[in-house]
């Protein structure tokens, strides 16, 4: 099953990445910032997909995006978030990136 779920992963995460090298950088971001923030490295990964993907929309490019994702995977580490609780985060921020648009009440109410 774990086998079946990183091979989804790199699937789709490849399909998403510009190049196999972006999908390879991805990968070694993807660890480091779960080993050095405790996060769940299967969420984290699918979440990545995800936001990448918004972010691509938003026309925002791959180091601010990995900046941003970092930032908010940092942040829940030293907040000693639940993965249910940083889900949550990654998906309200995919939702504001794919309307291309942030306001001080959705930030208020997507992620309180």
């Amino acid at each position: 099953e774990l086998i079946k779920t990183f091979d989804s992963i790199n699937f789709a995460l490849e399909r998403m990445s510009d190049s196999f090298i972006v999908a390879s950088d991805s990968i070694v971001f993807l660890r480091r910032i779960t080993t050095a923030y405790g996060a769940d490295l299967v969420t984290t990964t699918n979440r990545y997909i995800k936001f990448l993907a918004a972010a691509k929309q938003s026309n925002i490019t791959l180091r601010d995006t990995q900046r941003i994702f970092e930032s908010v995977t940092k942040a829940s580490g030293v907040l000693g978030l639940k993965t249910d609780e940083l889900r949550g985060i990654y998906l309200a921020l995919e939702q504001m990136l794919s309307k291309g648009k942030v306001t001080t009440e959705e930030l208020r109410r997507q992620l309180g």
